[in-house]
């Protein structure tokens, strides 16, 4: 029996026994409560399976072949039917003993009643079972929609971060430029040619942030190739070289290793490399007021099936000594010069996306600290081969 109008709320009743089912039915009807029933476990499988938007489903304990004990276990071990969280309230007449009364509760029973009860408890317990989950669930999505505005905030103030880290080097870049074509000197080709290529991979770059924030907000991430860990460590040096030249900078390769093959996104990669080398700048000039200090990147071997870039510095390194794996937004370790707190972070998300992970590691105070990214090993295109670089011009 489906009594389904406008009622407020709606409970499946699970009897074998006719005369309970007819009086359940009339004591809810009353309330503005709709009642589905169901006269065994098997035939309340069928409703469930095609009908999930029950508030509570009010079951008796002894039924013939299956009890309300086999019902519950059902529900615990059908995920894929997403019926967990609707409440159970067990119902008997036949069975008070506190074991069993523990064993529907063990089960995720909400309740356990013991006939005769009066109607109007009866309906005061599954009114209050009905109310405390409605309460529940509704608490969990304002966390969920908490999380998700938080999430977004903290990607448009990474996006920020970013964004002035290049516009950063544009500005260099751009100073620089137009110093040599000043009236009054000639314009050195070498120099200008860095330059431009910074003004230029920093533009290429900029235009990509935005796509790759998008990319943490979804489950596709950002898109994946196999390309040369040499090759993105070299032109991120370039780009960034305007930025380091008053500290001294040496690149070491792996090289019985020969060129490094990773699998990766090259922008992505090249975005937390220069957070990577801003930090250590921002070191530098915390513990050397001179501008002197110096940087070393290296690429090694990391556990099995990871290559490693690591940069490190000498300069004001981490208050404690250690290794550092998870990283929170706007908790910064820019003690003098100040910071967000979100480059770092940033970087571990990026780094998540594309099957990376990084690391942060220091001796303590004034011992320098290394940044270090583990990214999978990946088979080198065949000779000849190119790599589709056309996913990154979009």
């Amino acid at each position: 029996m489906d009594q389904m109008t406008d009622f407020e709320k709606s409970i499946l009743v699970v009897d074998d026994n006719l005369d309970n089912v007819d009086l359940l039915s009339a004591t809810f009807a009353e309330v503005n409560i709709a009642v589905t029933t169901a006269r065994s476990v098997a035939q309340t499988r069928e409703i469930l399976k095609s009908k999930k938007d029950f508030d509570l489903i009010l079951s008796d304990i002894s039924m013939p072949v299956e009890t309300g004990f086999d019902l519950l276990a059902w529900l615990a071990n059908s995920p894929d039917l997403g019926l967990r969280e609707i409440p159970v309230l067990l119902i008997t007449s036949e069975l008070p003993e506190a074991i069993n009364r523990i064993k529907g509760l063990s089960l995720g029973a909400v309740d356990y009643l013991i006939r005769p009860i009066p109607a109007e408890e009866l309906i005061l317990r599954v009114q209050h079972a009905i109310e405390n989950v409605r309460r529940f669930k509704g608490l969990r999505a304002m966390l969920q929609d908490s999380e998700s505005q938080a999430n977004v905030g903290r990607l448009l103030a990474a996006s920020s971060h970013e964004i002035r880290n290049l516009t950063g080097l544009v500005l260099v870049a751009a100073n620089a430029l137009a110093s040599n074509f000043s009236a009054d000197k000639a314009s050195p080709i070498a120099i200008t040619r860095k330059t431009i290529y910074a003004l230029e991979s920093s533009a290429r770059l900029l235009a990509e942030i935005s796509r790759n924030m998008a990319s943490l907000l979804n489950e596709r991430g950002a898109p994946l190739t196999a390309l040369s860990l040499n090759k993105a460590v070299e032109e991120t040096l370039q780009l960034t070289e305007m930025k380091t030249r008053q500290f001294k900078v040496s690149f070491r390769a792996n090289d019985d290793a020969g060129e490094l093959w990773v699998s990766g996104n090259l922008s992505l990669i090249k975005q937390i490399l220069i957070n990577f080398i801003f930090n250590a700048c921002d070191a530098l000039a915390e513990a050397f007021k001179e501008g002197t200090g110096k940087i070393e990147v290296r690429l090694t071997e990391g556990d099995s099936g990871f290559w490693q870039v690591r940069v490190c510095d000498d300069g004001i390194g981490l208050p404690e000594a250690g290794k550092r794996k998870s990283f929170e937004p706007f908790k910064t370790t820019k003690s003098i010069r100040g910071g967000t707190g979100l480059g770092l972070w940033l970087c571990s998300r990026l780094a998540e996306s594309i099957g990376a992970n990084l690391v942060l590691e220091s001796d303590g105070p004034n011992k320098g600290a290394c940044a270090v990214l583990s990214l999978p090993k990946a088979t080198p295109p065949k000779p000849g081969s190119e790599i589709d670089i056309t996913q990154y011009l979009k």
